[in-house]
Order: C-alpha cells, then structure tokens, then sequence
C-alpha cells in the first residue's frame, strides 16, 4: 500500500514537473517571440504660435482652455489703433509728396517753356537784325561806289559840292546805324547763350523731382509693410484644434517673438516609440503592434508602423570614436519609431505613456 502511494507521488510530481516544464518553455517561446517596449509616448501635431509684432493685448481667449476649436478662431487680438494712425499719417505724406511731385513738374514745363518763348524772340530779334545790317552793308557799298563815281564828274562836270557833303553824312548815319545793329546782334546772340544755360539749369528741377519720388517709394515700401503687420495684428488658428495654453492675458502688452498659445490636432496624435538597435531588423513599414496605454492598463489598441527613423536617437549627440582605444564605451542606441492608431473610443490627449509589443 505504501508502495503504491509512493509510485503515485512520484508519478504526480513528475506530471507536474513535466507541465512546469512545458508552461515555462512556452512562455520563453512567447516572450522570445514579442518584442517590447515601455518608453512610447503620444504626440501630436503641436503648434506654438508667436506674436509677429510689439502690442497691447486688446482679447485673450484663456476661456478656450483645453477647448476645442474650429479652424480661424480668433484667440489672440491686439490693438491696433498706434498703427492705424501710423498708416494715416504715412498715407497723409504720400499724397503730399505727390502733389509735391506735380507741382515740380508743372514749374518745370511753364520754366522751360518759357525759356523756349523767350529763345524764340530773341531768334526772330536777330534773324530781322542780320537782314537789316545786311541791306545797310549793301546800300553803304553802294553809297560808296557812288561817291567815287561823284568825284569824277565834279572834275568833270561841276556838280554841286553839297550834293556830295549830303551823301557823306548819310552814309555816316548808316555806318552808325550798322554799329548799333551789330551791338544788338552780339547782346542778343549772349541773350540766345544766356537761355540755354538757363535750359541746362532745369536738371535742378529733375533732381528735386527724383529726391521727391523716392522719398515717395521709400513711404509706399513703409506702407506696404504697415499694412502687413495690421493683418498680424489678430491671431486665428491655423487649423482645428484644442487649445493647450494661453500665455498672455488682456491688457498685457506683447512683444515681436513672444509666445501667445499652443494648439494641437487630436485627429493627428500619434505614438512614438524607442526599439533597442538590436530589434531593428523587425521594424518593418505596415507591421501592426500591440498598445497598452499606462492611462488604460486593462485596454489594448492595435497601431500599425508608419515610419521608421533614419537615424538613431545617439547618432548626433554620442559619436564613437574611429580610433580603437582600451577606453572605448559601447552606448546601446535606440530607433524611433512611429505608430499611428487605429480608432479608439478611449479618451487620449499627447503626452501619455505606453507599453508597445511587437511581434518578431
């Protein structure tokens, strides 16, 4: 009876060493099998959104909180009344410079109009002028020829001395005449030489005109650039989403660069996760793993691998030496990978922790 016990316990502890034995080869199987990881985390896309410009906050939306918005909700709006009036008074010196501008012009074209009226007096002046010294040259030389003519036939025939004497003083007379004809003709010839220095003297009103012009451009550039800011002066989102943080309030007055809120898409969150080197033969593009979000420890969500890093975590920060020495560290690198989750009632917001398996 005894014997019989005995062989029974034996037979009894071997069964059951034998199941231990099967359970433990499975689960080193199954565990050799699945990859895991517990340093994956939610991330989305995440978008911080900066004042462009130097501002009175005029509306913060802190209300909108955690909220949900739509896409071109105003969250941030600042007061634009100091450039408002700077952009009048931009515009104001425009439209002087303008008039500015045509009344340059208009002196210009009465100044060089008159200057071509007075030049074509002065050509019509001396035009007549060398027509009349050129008749008084020929009645004078003929004047001339008379006279010697004269003296001959007062030898000859006894003509009157007066007659003579009468013709001496008329062509003394139209020597004079010719003489004051010529002064006329070289004062207006200085006249004509005098206007068209004045003529060359109408670049002055050119360069004045092109002081005024870009001083014009450099105000049309300045407004340009107003006007643009003016459009910075209200901040919508980019694209819908939930707001994270505000970080001014109202009243506050802001600077160019200074952060105004974070919103972020929970249509694009995604999970990233770090696999050993070792493992990265088994990442492969399409491959579906397993998720246990640390929030949700009794759910599991099914991912699908979506990318893979091209480069390690280390690969920029710890570089290994190329030269071999006896003090040379291994560093054990990691590949980040991204999953994208298939959908799920559960309630996730980026930031949460998770478990990753990954079958081999």
């Amino acid at each position: 009876m005894n014997r019989h016990r005995i062989l029974e316990g034996k037979i009894l502890v071997s069964l059951l060493l034998i199941i231990t034995a099967i359970v433990g080869l499975y689960w080193f199987v199954a565990l050799n099998r699945v990859i895991t990881v517990d340093n994956a985390q939610l991330k989305a896309r995440l978008t911080t959104v900066r004042s462009s410009v130097n501002g009175l906050v005029e509306y913060s939306a802190v209300e909108k909180i955690r909220n949900r918005v739509d896409q071109g909700s105003v969250i941030v709006d600042l007061n634009t009344d100091l450039i408002a009036e700077e952009i009048n008074a931009t515009r104001y010196q425009i439209t002087k410079l303008e008039k500015a501008i045509e009344y340059i012009k208009t002196e210009k074209e009465l100044y060089l109009n008159g200057i071509q009226i007075n030049k074509d007096d002065a050509i019509l002046q001396r035009n007549i002028i060398q027509s009349e010294i050129a008749r008084n040259e020929f009645e004078l030389n003929k004047s001339n020829e008379l006279l010697v003519s004269l003296d001959h036939i007062i030898e000859q025939e006894a003509l009157a001395k007066k007659d003579i004497h009468d013709m001496e003083i008329e062509n003394r007379k139209r020597k004079a005449e010719q003489e004051i004809q010529s002064l006329t003709l070289r004062q207006l010839n200085n006249t004509l030489k005098n206007l068209d220095n004045e003529k060359e003297k109408s670049i002055l009103f050119n360069q004045r005109e092109e002081e005024l012009i870009s001083e014009r451009e450099a105000l049309l550039s300045k407004l340009k650039i107003l006007e643009y800011k003016i459009t910075r002066y209200t901040y919508n989102t980019p694209f819908a989403g939930v707001i994270n943080e505000v970080f001014v309030n109202d009243g506050e007055y802001v600077l160019e660069g200074q952060r105004l809120y974070i919103l972020h898409a929970p249509e694009s969150i995604y999970l990233e996760a770090k696999f050993y080197e070792s493992d990265f033969s088994h990442l492969e593009l399409g491959k579906e793993v397993s998720v246990t979000l640390d929030a949700y420890p009794n759910e599991t969500i099914t991912g699908v691998i979506s990318k893979v890093g091209a480069l390690t975590d280390g690969q920029l920060n710890v570089l290994p030496s190329s030269k071999i020495t006896s003090n040379f560290i291994r560093i054990r690198q990691y590949v980040p990978v991204r999953i994208e989750l298939k959908e799920t009632d559960l309630s996730i917001i980026p930031g949460l922790m998770a478990t990753v398996k990954l079958e081999k």
